[in-house]
């Protein structure tokens, strides 16, 4: 067995909340939530948010006060947090989207949305309410 003296170990981190979905580890600290691979040998990204979870193979929604938004594996925020819904549908690059009972369809390759009920509006208005 061999074992170096100048190996450093790895700093100690706590954690409030940690799940899991079988593909991610979710750990939650004052930071933020940070999302591991399974394995936990790999940090995909931190965010901050009050829940995160897969909703797709490569896309996460995460939750604020402010509602509901989308982020890629890479931590790439696609949509900000302010919808009340965000669902995949049967295409793997187009989501639902749903504020104050409109909805549309939001395509993750061009970052636009393909389709938009009649007065939604998908522009954050920070004095809207």
């Amino acid at each position: 067995q061999f074992y170096s003296i100048n190996k450093t170990p790895l700093p100690k981190t706590s954690f409030n909340k940690i799940s899991t979905d079988k593909k991610h580890w979710y750990c939650k600290n004052d930071k933020g939530c940070n999302v591991f691979s399974i394995n936990l040998k790999e940090k995909l990204f931190t965010i901050q948010a009050d829940d995160i979870k897969l909703v797709s193979d490569n896309f996460f929604s995460y939750t604020t006060d402010e509602g509901t938004g989308l982020i890629n594996q890479n931590g790439t925020i696609l949509l900000e947090a302010f919808f009340d819904e965000v669902s995949p549908t049967l295409l793997p690059t187009i989501f639902y989207i749903e504020r104050k009972e409109k909805g549309a369809y939001f395509n993750v390759n061009t970052l636009k949305f393909i389709w938009q009920e009649n007065s939604f509006n998908p522009t954050y208005i920070a004095d809207e309410e």
